[in-house]
Parts: C-alpha cells; sequence; structure tokens
C-alpha cells in the first residue's frame, strides 16, 4: 500500500510541474533577427496557435507575431539545420508549420519548423 501512495505521489508532482504546452502554428516568416546569442523569426500567422506578440527585444515594432528560433551561441551552433530551413522559407515566401512551447525553460522557442511549398 505505501508503494502505491508513493507511486500517486510521483505522478501527482510530475503532472504538476510539466506545465509547458506545445503549440502549433502555421505561418509566413517574414523576417529573421540575428545576434551572436539570438535568432528570432517575425511571423505572419496563417492558422493555429497564436505565437506572442511583440518585438522579441529588438527594435521591430511591438505588434509582431514573433518566436525563438535559437536562444544562445550553443543553440545556434546545434540548431544548423532550422536556420536554413527558415531562411530558405523566408527567401521562397513558404508557408512553415511550427511546433513551439508556451513556457517553461523552452517558452516561445520553435522546436520544430516544417516547410511548406
Amino acid at each position: 500500500m505505501k508503494a502505491l501512495n508513493a507511486l500517486i505521489a510521483v505522478l501527482a508532482l510530475a503532472a504538476g510541474t510539466a506545465g509547458a504546452t506545445e503549440r502549433y502554428t502555421e505561418a509566413r516568416i517574414i523576417q529573421i533577427e540575428a545576434s551572436e546569442t539570438t535568432i528570432l523569426v517575425f511571423l505572419q500567422l496563417v492558422s493555429g496557435d497564436t505565437p506572442p506578440l511583440g518585438n522579441g527585444l529588438t527594435n521591430q515594432p511591438v505588434n509582431q507575431h514573433w518566436l525563438y528560433l535559437a536562444n544562445s551561441s550553443t543553440d545556434i551552433a546545434n540548431r544548423r539545420h532550422l536556420v536554413a530551413s527558415a531562411l530558405a522559407a523566408h527567401a521562397l515566401g513558404s508557408e512553415v508549420r511550427i511546433r513551439w512551447e508556451d513556457s517553461g525553460a523552452e517558452a516561445n522557442r520553435i522546436v520544430a519548423l516544417l516547410t511548406r511549398e
């Protein structure tokens, strides 16, 4: 019985800390901002969950949808494939399907990006 109670307590604790929700968005990348430690994409929403409005702490207008593509120099190096996909989609004006998290350590960061034709 003690083992069952312990298992229930662990599951309840784990469920309480898993607050981030994966979101899905269809959009066009209208602008990419890059620095040594951050790459942001600004989006024109087509459908799906709405990314945050703001300027991503850049000099852009504060009423644009944006998400992090990478948010550290290590992240930039490890996510070159996503950077290449985002640049190609932006250059071609293609729609992209984005999976991103809305809170937690990965808040407003793109998890996956698929280019549509």
